[in-house]
């Protein structure tokens, strides 16, 4: 019987062990594996995976704008440099609405911690606060938003590249076919009045 009892304690010691790094590792984790127990809440944290992505494509927006009179001069390179753009816009906004959104989430849990002690316990755990838990710690689309967005973004920088091109295709044979009408009025001796 004692040798029962002392494999159950650690079975129950591994549980809470693998619990608590689970929680230090990674909190999203951790609270919703510790539901019922105190938990113990973190002032916000600042989504770096989502925030530097966030700010390299805004400075690279911000440049792209500034230097734009000498960028699209090109009629080669302009469509590159349009379809960049695009790209960095729509990356900006599926990364940076997510990092708004993270940290909107932990400030919304956070409002829920009454006597500001980092623990939800006793009249501060409702149904609101657990629904705000939810949100915060079951969004895997949000955490990856950093790869499905560079996805996403590529493909419609890509639409934009092949759609320019298709427009400079039209300009260019619709360009040389006015030049060969004039070349054949010229020759035929043709004018128009």
């Amino acid at each position: 019987m004692g040798l029962q009892n002392e494999e159950w304690l650690l079975r129950i010691r591994i549980k809470l062990h693998i619990k608590n790094l689970l929680f230090l590792s990674c909190p999203q984790i951790g609270y919703s594996l510790a539901v019922g127990a105190n938990l113990k809440m973190t002032e916000i944290s600042i989504p770096y995976h989502l925030l530097l992505p966030s700010i390299l494509s805004a400075l690279f927006l911000i440049l792209i704008v500034i230097k734009r009179k000498r960028l699209l001069i090109e009629n080669r390179k302009k469509w590159i440099w349009i379809s960049l753009t695009i790209f960095l816009a729509a990356y900006l906004f599926i990364v940076g609405s997510a990092t708004i959104n993270d940290i909107y989430y932990q400030w919304d849990l956070n409002n829920f911690d009454l006597d500001k002690d980092g623990i939800f316990s006793g009249q501060e755990k409702t149904a609101k606060q657990e629904q705000a838990m939810f949100k915060l710690s079951n969004d895997v689309g949000r955490n990856f938003s950093f790869i499905t967005g560079l996805m996403f973004a590529f493909i419609l920088a890509v639409i934009t590249y092949v759609t320019g091109q298709i427009i400079e295709l039209n300009k260019r044979k619709n360009k040389g076919s006015a030049q060969h009408f004039s070349q054949y009025q010229s020759i035929m001796g043709l004018t128009l009045n």
